[in-house]
């Protein structure tokens, strides 16, 4: 093989694995529709206290982004249960799934659009203040 074949075939190969390994996002109706149907998919929520005690989807475990791979003994829940995981615009959760897929978490889902478009969707809050986050 010469390098240039090397070469693509290597691009090819972590091309293969990053698509393989990313997470799936959800839309918030969809999980909002789910929820209200009884289903319960874990929800993370990867912000900091001071955001969750802000206001939170219901029943939303906390762990800061930066805390989790430290803290995966702490989540009530198992590898196998579907994890919905959300921050405010996007960028926590995705370093968050990256590390619950990297733990052995099998069914990773980013909330599409985070918290910024539940609220935007004006989809409920628990502990929200009144106009706040």
């Amino acid at each position: 093989m010469n390098l240039r074949t090397s070469f693509l075939a290597l691009l090819s190969c972590l091309w293969l694995s990053a698509a393989i390994a990313a997470p799936a996002t959800i839309e918030p109706a969809e999980l909002a529709a789910r929820l209200a149907a009884g289903e319960k998919p874990a929800l993370l929520d990867v912000r900091t206290a001071g955001e969750y005690a802000g206001g939170h989807l219901a029943g939303a475990v906390n762990i800061a982004h930066n805390e989790l791979a430290e803290r995966l003994a702490e989540l009530p829940f198992d590898k196998q249960r579907e994890v919905v995981v959300y921050c405010r615009s996007g960028s926590r959760a995705k370093l968050a799934a990256d590390v619950l897929l990297a733990a052995g978490f099998g069914d990773v889902r980013i909330l599409n659009g985070h918290l910024l478009k539940w609220q935007a969707e004006q989809r409920p809050l628990v502990g929200a203040t009144v106009g706040g986050h």
